[in-house]
């Protein structure tokens, strides 16, 4: 049995006010994408607090994705400033933060597919193995055979999909780098 963990630690900077901070060219286009992959992670806490189906559009919400679908635990920390020029957007951070907090976490335990079905498949080869043996003769041993060629089948069936889906998930990866470029 094989159990994984992981941690993202994602620092979501502030809001990037173009007249605030004076941006012009490249870092004026970085900022724009902050505000946009932030915009995204509003509403996909937003439709998350409210039950209804998640589209995990830029690269921010699809590396957040395992941890803010609900199968995850979750940590927010929000950092808020005093300072009367900061308002609006200390305003904009504790609603933000409010949105995280009422998102519904079910937390389950997850095995890797692949490790699940290869341990299932050893269970039931020494189950029919035995069985075979109370048996005995060439009949058990033929039979024993077939049983066998149709669990490596199984297990070749079950290395190609792996394969699939690792394929398909660096495919989704490279699209999602030549999305904004986010330092």
């Amino acid at each position: 049995e094989e159990l994984r963990s992981k941690i993202s630690l994602v620092d979501l900077a502030g809001s990037e006010r173009a007249h605030d901070t004076g941006l012009t060219g490249i870092g004026l286009e970085e900022g724009i994408c902050i505000n946009q992959s932030l915009t995204s992670l509003g509403q996909v806490l937003t439709s998350l607090c409210k039950g209804e189906r998640v589209n995990y559009r830029d690269k921010l919400t699809q590396l957040l994705a395992e941890s803010l679908s609900g199968n995850a635990v979750t940590v927010m920390i929000a950092a808020l400033s005093p300072a009367d020029i900061n308002y609006n957007d200390t305003l904009s951070t504790l609603r933000f933060a409010d949105n995280a907090k009422k998102m519904p976490v079910k937390v389950k335990r997850q095995l890797d597919p692949t490790a699940e079905l290869i341990a299932n498949l050893k269970q039931e080869n020494e189950r029919l193995q035995s069985e075979l043996a109370a048996l005995g003769g060439q009949e058990a041993a033929e039979a024993a055979q077939r049983v066998k060629k149709e669990y490596e089948d199984r297990l070749i069936n079950a290395d190609e999909k792996l394969a699939k889906m690792q394929r398909a998930f660096q495919e989704m990866e490279a699209r999602a780098q030549k999305g904004c470029r986010v330092r």
